[in-house]
């Protein structure tokens, strides 16, 4: 027993020697690893140490820079960033709130109460106002920039800090399509916002030293540079031409002010590239004071707002029946009288059409006509077409917000709903997508991106990224877009819908829409609220513009051809003028080619009336270039020509109804656009 017990205390003896020599060895790694961590730091250099002790007492500081400039393609500025001054405080220096509060109130037109919850802050720093008129800032002008204000001041406390401000000099023109931008200098939307990074770049930054309390100390003097790594600004030149850009916005907001539209918009595009001429919504907004208008009005409508297109999505079933071949333009179908009955649903036309040729279908835009020639397509063809012609998908344009649209798939397609497709309701489509579906049949069947950058440039005017035009996709056969182009000339032939929409010289492709609204209260189309459009090319057999025109619930009248034709027309008269796209046939060679004479008809003179004899003389003088003139010298142009004419605007001539070359008829009315140089 005594054996036993003498054991067991030597095996206890042997574990807390061994505790020992563990805990012992533990000890003197410890030891040998504080005195290597204190060589490293005391001893051996640490820069990384240094930079940590500075940040206790500096304060990295971001220098604003001005954002890069957008101009348009010929280099004309449309948003530029100015030096501007704002106001903010350091709550913990200010000793006399009330005597600050009423000195900054009275100069910033500010509550007093709320300078004072400002300086009752416990942040650090405090904006008052940001980007002061010149008059505040002159106010201000003795406080410092950097730094803190003279000690004893009773403005002791106030920061004078230099910002950048953008500024629009242009005011309301392409408001939507470039943006605006926000007080820290970052876009908010448009063109500002997709392209912010390149045109804000990286700014360097300032250090200032602080003290224990956090707060900031020396003068200008005692701030230094850190360049760092920085990304210069850029400079965007687009594809939009200012003065089409102006005379697009000012024809669609005539017209939407005149017949009391809800809003509108307008595009016009190079179907040879895609490249966007002009963008224009209505109503916009001011950018400048981007704060005082509601968010609604910086919606971009041609990219961000859908729409039932109505009679021209028509030339979507004519495509897809041109392509395959289906039908031929002399083709005849029965259109019901204007009435056709599909299961417990009715279909209408505007007039009760007897038998149309398929061409008669477009150039008076049939419902029940255009429905039959897409029973021959059938329902997976047409919906594959659509696709094709990119509804349903985005654009890929270079602009943030783009919406894609809505189309059902096929397999949840009723009899009812292809009728309606058929004709343009039931699907919902942007601008945009309906401007690049004509632009695909005038570029011949390819289907391009749509691009509003042209390049970027960095300050020294290098080129530092230029657009490359980029083809999606073919559509269709090249025949078959011709094809379809000599039909779409017949809508804005005399007996056509889009009559309105001819300009004189030139031949115009395009379709009339005139789509009713659904009524979001009874679920029903409306029989008040229509979306009224035209969309067309030209010179037809040679294409260099699409014009897209829509205007949302006009008042009083409501047909695409009398609505948004005379706009289509007004603006491709400005595009030619400012283009240089010369006329293809004089006023005499239209006549002569046509099967009746040019002015003459049923209701006008008969070739061999004695009256025509004088019409054929004045005709004999062209129709003169006014642009740049004064209004006195248009005037005195024109005077002793037989003519009418009607003023627009004030300043120089921008524009005329009549285009250059073309001859002048007796009677003939000409208007003429001014707008100040």
């Amino acid at each position: 027993m005594m054996k036993e017990r003498i054991f067991v205390h030597e095996t206890g003896r042997q574990g807390i020697k061994k505790r020992l020599l563990i805990t012992g060895f533990c000890l003197l790694i410890g030891f040998v690893i504080v005195i290597a961590r204190s060589y490293q730091l005391q001893v051996r250099p640490q820069k990384k140490l240094g930079r940590l002790a500075l940040q206790q007492y500096q304060k990295k500081v971001p220098e604003t820079i001005g954002r890069g400039s957008i101009y348009d393609r010929h280099g004309e500025e449309l948003a530029v960033s100015v030096p501007s001054y704002s106001l903010g405080v350091h709550p913990r220096q200010v000793k006399e709130q009330e005597e600050l509060a009423r000195f900054a109130s009275a100069d910033l037109s500010l509550p007093k109460k709320a300078i004072l919850a400002s300086l009752s802050s416990s942040s650090k720093f405090v904006w008052l106002k940001r980007h002061l008129s010149a008059k505040e800032t002159a106010h201000f002008q003795d406080l410092p920039t950097k730094g803190e204000s003279p000690k004893g001041s009773s403005l002791n406390g106030l920061q004078l800090v230099k910002e950048s401000k953008r500024f629009y000099p242009n005011k309301e023109l392409a408001s939507p399509l470039i943006g605006a931008v926000g007080y820290d200098n970052r876009g908010l939307s448009g063109l500002e916002l997709y392209y912010d990074k390149t045109l804000r770049g990286t700014p360097t930054h300032e250090v200032a030293y602080r003290d224990a309390r956090g707060e900031i100390f020396g003068t200008e003097e005692g701030l230094e540079q850190t360049p760092g790594l920085q990304q210069q600004k850029a400079h965007l030149v687009l594809t939009v031409d200012r003065q089409l850009q102006f005379i697009t916005e000012r024809e669609l907001q005539m017209t939407a002010s005149r017949l009391k539209a809800k809003g509108g918009s307008a595009i016009v595009m190079d179907p040879t590239n895609g490249a966007i001429l002009a963008m224009a919504s209505y109503p916009s907004f001011n950018p400048n004071s981007y704060t005082s208008y509601d968010l609604s009005l910086w919606k971009n409508k041609s990219v961000a707002e859908m729409f039932e297109p109505g009679s021209t999505f028509k030339t979507i079933v004519a495509a897809a029946a041109l392509e395959d071949n289906l039908v031929q333009a002399t083709d005849k179908f029965f259109c019901e009288n204007g009435s056709f009955r599909i299961g417990k649903n009715t279909i209408h036309d505007h007039d009760p059409y007897g038998t149309l040729t398929f061409l008669d279908i477009l150039k008076v835009s049939s419902n029940i006509g255009i429905y039959k020639i897409q029973q021959k397509v059938g329902r997976a063809r047409f919906y594959e077409i659509i696709r094709n012609f990119g509804f349903g998908d985005k654009t890929d344009i270079d602009y943030p917000g783009e919406i894609s649209g809505r189309v059902l798939p096929v397999s949840r397609w009723s009899e009812i709903d292809t009728a309606s497709i058929s004709f343009g309701q039931g699907v919902g489509v942007t601008a945009l997508q309906m401007t690049n579906a004509f632009a695909t049949i005038a570029s011949g069947g390819l289907r391009w991106r749509p691009y509003l950058v042209q390049k970027i440039v960095d300050e020294q005017g290098k080129v530092l990224k230029e657009a490359s035009p980029r083809i999606v996709k073919r559509v269709l056969r090249e025949e078959t877009a011709h094809r379809l182009t000599q039909i779409l000339k017949t809508v804005v032939s005399e007996e056509g819908t889009g009559k309105l929409a001819s300009l004189p010289g030139y031949t115009i492709a395009g379709k009339t829409g005139t789509a009713q609204k659904l009524d979001p209260k009874t679920k029903r189309y409306s029989h008040s609220k229509y979306l009224s459009s035209f969309v067309g090319y030209f010179p037809a057999d040679s294409p260099r513009l699409v014009i897209f025109v829509a205007i949302d619930e006009p008042v009083g009248i409501t047909y695409g051809g009398q609505v948004a034709a005379p706009i289509f027309r007004n603006i491709a008269l400005a595009a030619v003028q400012k283009l240089g796209i010369h006329p293809e046939k004089t006023v005499q060679q239209v006549a002569t080619q046509s099967k009746e004479p040019v002015g003459t008809g049923p209701a006008g003179p008969s070739p061999t009336h004695p009256k025509s004899a004088v019409s054929a003389e004045v005709a004999a003088s062209a129709m003169p270039d006014l642009r740049g003139l004064s209004m006195r010298q248009a005037i005195s142009l024109l005077e002793g020509r037989g003519m009418k004419i009607e003023l627009r605007g004030t300043g120089v001539a921008v524009g005329q109804s009549l285009a250059p070359g073309t001859a002048i008829k007796e009677g003939a009315l000409c208007q003429v656009f001014f707008q100040p140089e």
